[in-house]
């Protein structure tokens, strides 16, 4: 079920909110939990046994490691709960891909693909798994008072598909207790609007100019930059949409969520960058990750080796495809060589090192976007060195779409968006968002809902 939808927006929300607010306190969590499991069923309904597994284990091994007194019983429960989410998600994200990336290397091995079904949104509830149980190791929180508390953390419809990561010392305190008011209420209903524009308006109708000058070619060097800026605006507005719709839900229901993005755009410099786009999956392999392996407080060849192993796990997390490894690859390296000019990059003016973060970071979807690493050499080669102007047929001059797709692109580098205006009514603002609301919910019609990026990771 997607957000985007009729069904969702009209039927599954306003049933659910009816159920919810009609429940006792003591039945609240329940009511969310179970409305999660019909959210997540009504894709594949045989997978929500996989999920109330996930849960069981999870907690039963949480649960362990903060009963258990010796540092090794604590130590081995840890490990099994890090096997048991890496394995989880191993076998039903990465095996097809691994099988198959073993039989272009020895053709003559008997192996067959076992075409396995990608559960939605796996890489967000195991990554929520294992923090739950490094947080109960490093004694940073304990377990939850109930399995219903902690299904209800896992399975929350809001974020179970495309997140944010959520850490449960973050809502710990929030799933025994939180409030409810028509405020929280009424800056949820805008965080959602602002969302689903994002989505349908503005992500929407840059996959159509993405998708029509990268996928349809022939692509020429003016056609390959439309559809390079039309999917970073595209892949932005996307995924920072759902993560406000997924904010926006949360506070409907007593939740205040973690911001996912701090305007990534306006970033000066990869470092930057990187502390402002998909902020708790950044903040995740940090904490997780780079920091147990020795972050940056090592000898310089042990950090790059840090820096590098962390952000090619970054970009297999993305996706069972050699091109997100090597996009991550792109970013660990460019990482690396801009650390020794970190505060020349920090001290530079603005219209100068937020266009060049932006154009590394254009052409490192390249990667992203393309499905295959001849097609993306073909989209890069296209679009370096400028060539002679190929262009896909378009209901605009190439030239002028260009310059306004480039121009909304600017737009990301200035405007800032402080969600705090949104916590009091502003009549002028609320019929505005109103107004968009409608349109959003027009522009829906006849057309097919398109999911979001992020589901299939």
């Amino acid at each position: 079920m997607l957000f985007n939808s009729y069904t969702f927006l009209f039927i599954f929300l306003p049933l659910v909110m009816a159920v919810y607010w009609f429940a006792p306190p003591a039945r609240k969590n329940l009511a969310l939990t179970l409305a999660s499991y019909v959210f997540y069923g009504y894709w594949n309904l045989s997978l929500c046994s996989l999920l109330l597994a996930s849960t069981a284990v999870n907690y039963w091994l949480g649960s362990r490691i903060h009963a258990t007194v010796s540092a090794i019983g604590r130590r081995q429960y840890l490990t099994m709960i890090i096997l048991f989410n890496l394995g989880l998600l191993g076998f039903f994200k990465y095996a097809d891909f691994f099988i198959a990336s073993f039989q272009s290397l020895f053709p003559d091995l008997p192996l067959t693909p076992w075409n396995l079904i990608l559960p939605v949104g796996i890489s967000f509830f195991t990554f929520q798994g294992m923090s739950y149980g490094f947080d109960i190791y490093r004694r940073r929180t304990v377990p939850a008072a109930n399995l219903v508390d902690f299904a209800c953390y896992i399975a929350m419809f809001p974020q179970l598909i495309a997140g944010p990561i959520v850490r449960f010392n973050l809502v710990a305190e929030q799933l025994v207790r939180r409030t409810h008011t028509a405020a929280k209420a009424a800056y949820g209903t805008r965080r959602f609007i602002i969302g689903l524009a994002r989505k349908v308006l503005i992500a929407d109708t840059m996959a159509v100019l993405a998708d029509r000058h990268l996928l349809n070619g022939p692509e020429g060097c003016l056609s390959t930059w439309i559809g390079m800026v039309a999917f970073s605006l595209q892949i932005y507005f996307d995924f920072s949409g759902y993560s406000d719709m997924a904010i926006g839900l949360g506070h409907l229901f007593g939740f205040d969520l973690p911001e996912n993005f701090d305007h990534p755009y306006q970033a000066r410099g990869l470092y930057d960058f990187w502390k402002r786009w998909h902020m708790t999956l950044s903040g995740w392999l940090k904490d997780y990750l780079y920091i147990p392996l020795g972050g940056s407080r090592v000898p310089p060849v042990r950090w790059i080796f840090n820096i590098l192993l962390t952000f090619l796990l970054c970009g297999l997390w993305h996706g069972a495809n050699w091109t997100f490894v090597a996009w991550g690859g792109y970013h660990g390296l460019l990482l690396i060589l801009e650390r020794p000019f970190r505060r020349q990059i920090e001290q530079a003016p603005a219209w100068l090192t937020i266009p060049l973060t932006n154009l590394l970071v254009i052409i490192g979807w390249a990667l992203f976007k393309a499905p295959t690493f001849s097609q993306a050499m073909v989209w890069l080669s296209a679009m370096f060195p400028f060539q002679t102007v190929v262009s896909v047929p378009s209901t605009l001059p190439p030239t002028f779409l260009l310059a306004s797709l480039i121009t909304l692109q600017a737009g990301c580098w200035i405007i800032r968006f402080k969600p705090g205006t949104l916590q009091t009514a502003h009549p002028m603002l609320d019929t505005l968002l109103l107004l968009t609301g409608l349109a959003s919910f027009v522009a829906l019609m006849g057309v097919d809902v398109s999911p979001f990026l992020y589901y299939q990771f």
